[in-house]
């Protein structure tokens, strides 16, 4: 077994270092993937809102509003699976 220095071998460094990696990759994509669904769902809450003032100030028609939001993404779930 060979050493660097430490009481740990270079096999067990090793192993310790790639599932570091790994575990910081799995962790950043977590991460990213949530910051990324928080601010779809912002966008989407934020149409809404205005869709709805614009049918309260009668500048579109509740038709109109009523198409635009049936083409937005369902919030909290995976927007891949929807027909066009």
């Amino acid at each position: 077994m060979t050493y660097l220095g430490f009481a740990v071998p270079v096999e067990s460094l090793a192993i310790m270092l790639t599932f570091g990696v790994g575990g910081a990759i799995a962790i950043i994509a977590i991460v990213t993937s949530m910051a990324r669904d928080m601010t779809r769902t912002r966008q989407v809450e934020q149409t809404k809102r205005e869709v709805a003032a614009y049918v309260a100030e009668g500048s579109m028609s509740a038709d109109d509003a009523q198409k635009i939001l049936a083409n937005l993404p369902k919030s909290g779930g995976c927007s891949c699976t929807r027909k066009a």
